[in-house]
């Protein structure tokens, strides 16, 4: 079942961040701990990790857009995986400041 890189949560006041640069490609193979996006709050820069290996199926937003925290941006299953099955949200991006 495919699970969701979420955008984290840095502090309590930050509600949204930017993708400001993807570092994987969909159909790209991702290892445990790989950096997936680099994203931007208002106060700090911060790498998003996998914290699962797999294939990344889908990127839910591009370079530049602004996503609320705690939202799926991404999609990691196995090969050929649907991600119109409901994905699991329990696999979350760490961050990396």
């Amino acid at each position: 079942m495919a699970t969701a890189v979420m955008m984290p949560q840095v502090g309590q006041d930050i509600k949204t961040a930017t993708i400001v640069k993807w570092h994987k490609k969909e159909n790209d193979m991702v290892n445990k701990g790989d950096v997936v996006a680099t994203v931007e709050s208002d106060k700090a820069t911060f790498d998003v990790e996998a914290y699962d290996s797999g294939v990344l199926l889908k990127r839910l937003y591009e370079e530049g857009q602004e996503v609320k925290v705690l939202t799926p941006i991404a999609y990691l299953g196995q090969a050929g995986e649907s991600v119109s099955e409901e994905p699991s949200t329990t696999a979350r991006g760490s961050l990396k400041a």
